[in-house]
């Protein structure tokens, strides 16, 4: 196992900040097609690299349908449907999700349902407590994901909820080193220090979870459905117990419409759902390993 990026996943996340800062296509980069074999076209990498990805999305609250439709494709990589659609997700021109618990999957063109494409499904947008990505409800059934496909998505929606985290780190910090009560910046108050120092052990536990189950996606590891389980469990908790001492810190300006501190709240506590919250994984693991 490698405990440090390579020279080629550290330059992938910096083109992948800089292209989010920039606003760039990211159909136009690539990066739906990323864990798509190239054989169908697409870039070949691995869970790794797309954390990496996610783990950057995350950061800026993007939008960009990178989550869902890695998902997706995976999802369509176990089963035995039509690899037109993989061609079709590796060449950008359609977006993907799978469908979710009660009909609700994030916004795109085809939906999987279990092993199956819906691409002509009626879609109608809801609103949901995360007002950052677009979410729909789809006229099918619900089918639950393959198990190990399912595991792949906890790993991804972990890697966001780490780049989350730690930005909510850094605005913590930024905010406390300029904001000023009884003549002096609040972040020399001890109570301030211990909360900062309390989500960067956070952000680097939550990390470490979510890329030793990302190494055992891509290695075949035996333990990888109880790492992509812990580090569903480690960085939901991670990402929401930061975010919510960064609206504490930030005090009532967090709470602003102005302001983005709430916005990174929503997203932790809607991530937080996402294929089973923090107890159910922790439950999930204590079986698997026998307790």
């Amino acid at each position: 196992m490698r405990f440090a990026f390579s020279d080629e996943q550290l330059a992938l996340k910096r083109e992948a900040r800089r292209a989010l800062a920039s606003k760039a296509n990211v159909t136009e980069l690539g990066w739906l097609g990323l864990v798509i074999p190239d054989k169908f076209g697409g870039a070949g990498l691995g869970w790794v690299e797309l954390c990496a990805l996610a783990e950057e999305c995350g950061r800026v609250l993007s939008p960009v349908p990178l989550l869902s439709t890695a998902i997706a494709a995976k999802a369509l990589l176990a089963s035995n449907e039509d690899e037109n659609w993989l061609r079709q997700i590796a060449a950008g021109r359609v977006t993907a999700s799978p469908v979710l618990d009660h009909g609700l999957a994030f916004d795109a063109d085809l939906f999987v349902v279990g092993d199956r494409v819906l691409a002509q499904a009626k879609k109608t947008p809801v609103d949901t407590f995360d007002v950052t990505r677009p979410m729909v409800r789809v006229d099918a059934a619900f089918v639950p994901l393959d198990e190990r496909v399912t595991a792949h998505a906890l790993i991804a929606v972990a890697a966001e909820q780490v780049g989350g985290a730690e930005r909510c780190l850094e605005m913590a910090v930024d905010y406390a080193k300029t904001r000023q009560q009884f003549g002096r910046p609040i972040g020399s108050f001890q109570a301030i220090k211990h909360m900062c120092a309390d989500m960067l052990v956070r952000v680097e536990s939550a990390r470490s979870a979510c890329y030793w189950a990302a190494w055992c996606a891509d290695a075949g590891d035996d333990e990888f459905l109880v790492a992509a389980s812990t580090a569903k469990a480690w960085c939901s908790d991670a990402f929401f117990k930061n975010a919510a001492d960064n609206l504490q810190i930030h005090g009532g300006i967090g709470f602003t419409w102005e302001h983005d501190a709430h916005r990174y709240l929503r997203r932790a506590r809607a991530t937080m759902a996402l294929f089973g919250d923090a107890a159910h994984h922790r439950e999930l693991v204590a079986r698997r390993i026998g307790l």
